[in-house]
């Protein structure tokens, strides 16, 4: 692929914006009237002398108008015709694979974090060691080999060992469990500490992880217990389902007021990995059963 001259000028002012957004640098110097569901192209008296094009493909509807007047202000300043179409609201993948697949494809467009940069990795630069990276600020957003991690929603912190296209290989302890990219966020690596007694109360000695993914049963009973304790036991669980990669597990609290049941589903409300919640049927217990689906 050829590489845009113009293109790490464009992505030095708009940097600071682009770098929460995910921006990715596609080969080949052009720009297009693709349809969309709003586009405009920013041109000057001196685009004529200007060396290559720019076209940027939007994500965000709401940011169009900043976007064509960042790109109106770059071209008044280089001579470089910069043209800004935005995606409609939800199309926005739809219209990339579309544009894409032009002869006047996108120069500069968005990706959906690691997952997004897998699948569109073979139309991006690697631009980690061009002057843009100087000005980012973070790089929270990039997850790679050694970075210390865990899955959305968990307390348990792993390091991830390999990233083979949209999955990672996590090391938690002992156990090596592959997951999605998307689920994975930074962490901070635990401090290591003496246990202390009460750490450990209610709760059954800790086996190895492996022998914990053998054993791991899907039914948690909280009848029973006060609120407190009930929800520390539900957060325990929820964690160890989500490492061991259980798609389904139930919950008993009973029904009696009805006061565990809500504490319980509150806070599963809260938990990224759990993808619904709901009364197990009559015939199996009802309300006094909540199933929890993961994903």
């Amino acid at each position: 692929m050829k590489k845009m001259i113009t293109r790490r000028n464009f992505l030095k002012v708009a940097g600071a914006s682009a770098a929460a957004l995910g921006l990715a640098a596609c080969g080949g110097s052009s720009s297009s009237t693709a349809s969309s569901a709003a586009g405009s192209t920013a041109a000057s008296s001196t685009a004529a002398k200007a060396d290559g094009k720019v076209y940027y493909l939007n994500f965000k509807p709401e940011q169009d108008q900043d976007w064509q007047d960042l790109a109106a202000e770059y071209t008044k300043e280089t001579g470089v015709p910069v043209t800004v179409v935005t995606a409609a609201s939800g199309q926005y993948e739809t219209t990339l694979m579309s544009e894409m697949a032009k002869s006047d494809a996108p120069t500069l467009f968005q990706v959906n974090g690691p997952v997004g940069l897998a699948n569109w990795k073979d139309y991006c630069y690697d631009l980690k060691d061009a002057d843009i990276t100087k000005h980012l600020t973070s790089d929270s957003f990039a997850l790679k080999e050694g970075d210390t991690v865990r899955i959305k929603g968990t307390t348990s912190v792993g390091k991830i060992e390999s990233i083979q296209g949209k999955n990672a290989t996590v090391i938690f302890g002992d156990l090596r469990s592959t997951t999605s990219l998307k689920k994975l966020e930074h962490a901070t690596a635990p401090k290591r500490e003496e246990p202390r007694p009460f750490m450990t109360v209610g709760r059954q000695t800790r086996e190895t992880i492996d022998e914990k993914k053998l054993n791991f049963k899907q039914d948690l009973d909280v009848r029973g217990m006060r609120g407190d304790e009930a929800l520390n036991a539900v957060m325990y669980f929820i964690d160890d389902a989500t490492l061991v990669g259980m798609p389904r597990v139930r919950i008993l609290h009973g029904t009696g007021t009805g006061i565990l049941r809500q504490l319980i589903r509150q806070y599963l409300a809260t938990v990224p990995a759990v993808t619904s919640y709901k009364d197990e049927h009559v015939q199996f217990g009802g309300a006094g059963i909540t199933v929890v689906d993961l994903g």
